[in-house]
């Protein structure tokens, strides 16, 4: 298994032409680069694989899954998309899968065209099957992720039962038929400028016949085009969109949108974020919600909405000891200690492992003036942090000496 790292070279270029290699410069690591044999596709298949930042210090927690056709492309962008979302509270942390192309990319992705009667939208010269003569091999490849790579990867990381499709083009295609074919086996579709001209539009068609049919409760498709992309590109896409919107199949989000100033080849950087971000739109609580549980107090509200969204998802959440810690500090700032006592209490009680949070309750103690009792709190912030190699530990074993002096004096 193999690193993939990016190297923060970029202000060291000039001093790099005239003096020796920095040795003191770090690798900043984004992912790994691994393979499965694939038993139904007969070869070996390449992967690029993106843990969440928190993954090592959250043994017992979950992630969603997103599954990224044209993998070598993409993974670097939408590692960076799902770490950023998280950080700032707008979707869950992600385990990010990418699938790089191998061989023959048209064959993976594009299910069969008819012989000798589709014309190929963007030219009336050939037919589909004469301008992509290998095409027609989407069904193994859909087979492939849902039969092997996504229990290959459940059976090696901590994933949650949420999984995204994300595909450009052909592989926007790809992700509508997954769709129509397997409702079912990911809980959303991103379609990212969908190659819907293909076999004359017979996949459009195709696909509003079985969303009909299919049981989509809990299911989304995100689906967009470049403003600038054709008309074969673009009303294909409205088509299908319209027609999701008429039906409203029950339980079933979706969502398009032609995407200002964007080309074919542009479209799927702001594509993907807005994705993410539209998929799991209300990930954030509300102000109303954090404002109301803030002022009392009082965890329960934030609690209720984070078991909302489990329920939702099933995607297990919870409110961050970082956000009850920040309660707690309001009501510290405000003097109102019993409050602000019994939220660093209760931060701990759930969440013992959380050296910040004994950290945080010795500031309580201390503001109390229980310094016997800060300065056992604060050594409990040490060796939780000592164990998990936090890197705030120079400041709470400083802290803990700040505390020892002063019960001196």
């Amino acid at each position: 298994m193999r690193r993939l790292v990016l190297l923060a070279l970029v202000a060291a270029l000039p001093a790099m032409a005239q003096s020796p290699a920095d040795t003191s410069a770090k690798p900043i690591t984004i992912g790994v680069q691994t393979a499965i044999r694939s038993t139904i596709l007969g070869e070996e298949r390449p992967l690029m694989i993106h843990l969440p930042p928190s993954y090592t210090a959250r043994p017992k927690a979950v992630y969603p899954v997103v599954y990224l056709l044209d993998g070598d492309a993409h993974f670097a962008a939408v590692s960076a998309m799902a770490d950023f979302l998280a950080r700032n509270s707008r979707a869950p942390e992600m385990i990010v899968v990418a699938i790089p192309n191998t061989k023959d990319r048209t064959h993976d992705l594009t299910p069969p065209a008819a012989a000798g009667v589709t014309k190929l939208a963007v030219s009336d010269r050939d037919t589909v099957t004469q301008s992509f003569p290998t095409a027609g091999g989407a069904a193994k490849l859909r087979a492939f992720i849902t039969d092997e790579l996504a229990p290959w990867v459940q059976s090696r990381y901590r994933t949650a039962p949420y999984r995204i499709l994300v595909g450009h083009s052909f592989g926007g295609l790809f992700a509508v038929d997954a769709l129509a074919s397997t409702p079912r086996a990911f809980d959303a579709y991103v379609a990212i400028s969908p190659s819907l001209w293909w076999d004359d539009g017979k996949y459009v068609k195709r696909a509003e016949t079985a969303i009909a049919a299919a049981a989509l409760d809990g299911r989304a498709l995100y689906m967009t085009t470049g403003e600038r992309e054709g008309s074969s590109m673009i009303d294909p896409a409205r088509e299908l969109a319209a027609t999701l919107d008429a039906r409203h199949p029950a339980g079933f989000r979706s969502w398009y949108r032609v995407m200002p100033t964007e080309t074919h080849n542009s479209n799927p950087l702001r594509t993907e974020y807005d994705a993410l971000e539209r998929i799991f739109a209300g990930w954030e609580p509300p102000d109303s919600v954090t404002m109301a549980a803030v002022v009392k107090g009082d965890v329960a509200p934030l609690e209720a909405y984070h078991a909302a969204l489990t329920k939702r998802f099933g995607i297990p959440t919870a409110v961050s000891p970082d956000d009850i810690n920040q309660m707690a500090y309001y009501h510290l700032q405000q003097k109102h200690l019993d409050i602000a006592l019994k939220l660093f209490r209760h931060n701990v009680e759930r969440s013992p492992d959380y050296a910040n949070g004994w950290d945080s309750l010795a500031d309580g103690l201390e503001a109390q003036g229980d310094l016997a009792g800060a300065i056992r709190s604060q050594e409990k912030a040490v060796a939780v942090g000592e164990a998990q190699q936090d890197p705030a530990l120079p400041t709470f074993r400083a802290h803990l000496e700040r505390l020892r002096g002063a019960a001196k004096r």
